[in-house]
């Protein structure tokens, strides 16, 4: 079953190297996210393009990035990042290095963040892993919320209802709310905030279709998978039924045999 469950990089929009949409853009399409999702995931999850759940009634038509080494490459010429001896990028002197973080409890995650490393490499980014245990990356004076990260590889759930103007929004910038994209855009957060507040179903629908339309071209997360869960149960188990949202068992009490 596909669960609400999905995995991102999310970038800290107010670091000073990720400022210009035009590296986190080269970022997004320097990586063969469909080559990792295939490999280190196993192909086992449904490639995601937005945050909203693709079986939703307000899932958006958002076409995946690219996987464009040599158009990242131009992108990163035109932001003023050329390369240097070594090979890594460099701007007034300064040399294109970041950081990546993510929880070393999932190792599917930290040998997600080796090959972005080694394909940012082809790029002239030096990608250095940093990564915390959950109880400090998610702290309200952590990393994330705290906004001492470059890059964070995570994952969220979603609830049945869209509504992700606490993710996105400029009036949730921590420690506001958990916003920890930093990116304060008029548009995303006008329009989260009317679908939010709009009972109107097509409304709201094309509320979030601008909404993530904006998202995917300002480029503050890159969307990787919505992740795909198992269930064993005997074949005589009657009245299971398998929730996205929910538990497995969130119906135990109509389970029979």
């Amino acid at each position: 079953r596909l669960t609400a469950n999905y995995s991102h990089l999310t970038f800290d929009c107010a670091r000073p190297s990720l400022a210009d949409v035009r590296v986190r853009r080269a970022i997004a399409e320097a990586v063969d996210w469909a080559r990792m999702n295939a490999t280190v995931f196993h192909g086992y999850n449904v490639r995601a393009t937005s945050d909203i759940l693709p079986t939703s009634w307000a899932a958006p038509d958002v076409p995946p990035y690219p996987y464009d080494l040599a158009a990242a490459k131009r992108l990163l010429d035109a932001a003023g990042w050329t390369p240097g001896p070594d090979g890594v990028r460099r701007r007034a002197g300064a040399r294109l290095e970041l950081d990546v973080s993510t929880t070393p409890a999932k190792p599917a995650n930290v040998q997600a963040e080796v090959q972005m490393q080694q394909e940012l490499h082809a790029a002239g980014i030096d990608l250095r892993i940093k990564n915390y245990p959950a109880s400090v990356l998610f702290a309200q004076n952590g990393p994330l919320y705290g906004g001492r990260y470059d890059m964070s590889l995570t994952i969220d759930t979603n609830a049945p209802d869209p509504d992700n103007e606490g993710e996105w929004s400029g009036a949730f910038i921590p420690p506001r709310g958990a916003n920890t994209t930093f990116l304060n855009d008029p548009v995303i957060t006008a329009t989260s905030h009317a679908a939010a507040r709009t009972f109107d179903r097509a409304a709201r629908k094309a509320l979030y279709a601008r909404e993530e339309a904006r998202i995917h071209a300002l480029v503050p997360a890159v969307f990787l998978y919505w992740q795909t869960a198992y269930a064993v149960y005997n074949s005589d188990l009657k009245h299971y039924r398998a929730a996205q949202y929910l538990s497995s068992n969130w119906n135990a009490w109509q389970w029979s045999f």
